[in-house]
């Protein structure tokens, strides 16, 4: 889980605390977990995946309407259940093809950087 920064391809990838994607525009989300069942859900779509522990398995699906909106788990799951709530943006194209780029290009300079010195923080 998370980026292989070993990976010289994975330099200018980044993770962001919203899921971004850009209208009309098919999404791919391999969904996991380690602990227990969860599921994954973002209920204005109605599209949803179970959370299997030790499997990855592929969520696709095209958002047509800009929107922002939560995504829940919707598979009663243990005592942090609740808290599992995140937010998803669907934005226009461009306005993602310009947030991509600048969220890759900040992630290239602290990834690239020689062992040793201080990573900025991403913008």
């Amino acid at each position: 889980l998370g980026i292989d920064y070993t990976d010289p391809n994975a330099h200018d990838d980044f993770t962001a605390p919203v899921l971004k994607l850009p209208q009309n525009r098919p999404a791919v989300l391999n969904i996991g977990t380690k602990d227990v069942i969860h599921n994954y859900a973002i209920v204005p779509m109605r599209v949803q995946q179970d959370a299997i522990p030790g499997k990855e398995i592929p969520m696709w699906f095209t958002p047509v309407k800009t929107m922002e909106t939560s995504v829940v788990c919707a598979q009663l799951c243990g005592e942090g259940h609740g808290n599992m709530v995140g937010t998803m943006e669907v934005v226009v194209p461009a306005d993602y093809d310009s947030w991509s780029k600048t969220q890759s290009e900040s992630a290239l300079k602290v990834n690239t950087k020689p062992p040793g010195e201080t990573a900025a923080v991403m913008e």
